[in-house]
C-alpha cells in the first residue's frame, strides 16, 4: 500500500526563535529523500516532529490525510515510520 505523509504549514519555535515556519512538503512511500542544509537549519528538528519525538509549534503532519498525533504511537512506528537516532539512543554500558 502506498502512503503519503504531508507536512502542512509546519513551524517549530523555541522561545521567540523560529527554527522553521510555513514548511510544506509531501513525502511518498517507496521514495528516498535527503534533508540537506547548514548546521542549525532545522533538519533534525523536522525529523523529530515527524517522528513524534517533539511537537510542532504550528501546522500539521498528516499521514494519509489523518493527523499523526491521533495514531497510537506504537502503531505509528510499527506500521508507518522507521526512525534511526543520530546517537543510536542506546544506554551507556559503562558504570559511573
Amino acid at each position: 500500500m502506498v502512503h503519503q505523509l504531508n507536512v502542512n504549514n509546519l513551524g517549530k519555535r523555541f522561545d521567540n526563535y523560529w527554527v522553521f515556519q510555513n514548511l510544506n512538503y509531501r513525502f511518498e512511500s517507496g521514495k528516498i529523500y535527503a534533508l540537506t542544509g547548514p548546521s542549525g537549519g532545522g533538519k533534525t528538528t523536522l525529523l523529530n516532529c515527524i517522528g513524534r519525538l517533539t511537537d510542532a509549534s504550528d501546522g500539521e503532519i498528516l499521514l494519509d490525510n489523518k493527523d499523526v498525533s491521533s495514531i497510537k504511537i506504537l502503531k505509528y512506528y510499527r506500521n508507518y515510520i522507521g526512525y534511526l537516532f543520530q546517537n543510536y539512543a542506546l544506554v551507556d554500558d559503562q558504570l559511573p
